[in-house]
């Protein structure tokens, strides 16, 4: 029942902000990350996926980091890339080389412009018109960092924002303070913005359990 109340919100034109709070295995990045696919790749709604992420533990610019942009930015977007091929497996088969594996097919979809991973770093300056874009980890953002992404989003654009508050991995963030938790109360009475809380972990009975009994 959650995933069908965020499924409707995830793929309502009318909600133009949608937060997703919930522990590990609720599968929040892989619906988000689903429903973006789905109408930029297949009803052609946006014109791209943005997926963005804090660089946590350290929060430097990864132009300081060795190696391109992409090489970069891959250990950090390995959870990305994991979900990416899963929903590839059977994604637009038809449209694309079904003797690709699943790998190769979400590279493809970079190099035909329907998927762009981004460093936060280069969100700034930018806008961004008529694009899907996902903000994974949200939890480890500060109001700044959510005030940058909020304000780049250009007409038509939809922004999708999924964390959990009990995974802060910056130090200098709270279950409280962190920018995540500001915006979902910064505009709960907002019309174009719904929230959903999810609960129950679908990754395995295994994950379940930690979440349940892991502090």
């Amino acid at each position: 029942m959650e995933q069908s109340f965020l499924m409707d919100a995830l793929l309502d034109p009318c909600i133009e902000l949608v937060s997703i709070l919930g522990p590990a295995g609720t599968g929040k990045t892989l619906l988000a990350l689903a429903a973006g696919l789905q109408q930029v790749v297949n009803q052609r709604l946006y014109s791209k996926l943005i997926v963005t992420r804090a660089l946590i533990p350290h929060s430097r610019d990864i132009g300081a980091l060795p190696g391109t942009k992409k090489e970069k930015l891959t250990p950090w977007m390995a959870a990305i890339y994991d979900n990416l091929e899963f929903l590839t497996r059977n994604f637009a088969a038809s449209k694309h080389d079904e003797r690709c594996s699943p790998s190769e097919r979400v590279e493809k979809f970079m190099e035909e412009g329907f998927i762009e991973l981004e460093a936060l770093t280069y969100i700034r300056g930018r806008s961004i018109p008529k694009q899907w874009i996902l903000i994974d980890e949200a939890q480890n953002l500060t109001k700044e960092n959510i005030k940058t992404i909020i304000t780049r989003a250009g007409i038509g654009s939809k922004i999708v924002l999924t964390g959990d508050i009990q995974q802060i991995d910056n130090y200098r963030l709270t279950a409280t303070s962190n920018g995540f938790v500001t915006l979902i109360e910064s505009f709960k009475n907002q019309n174009l913005f719904a929230h959903i809380t999810l609960s129950r972990t679908e990754r395995s009975r295994l994950a379940a359990l930690g979440v349940e009994l892991l502090p």
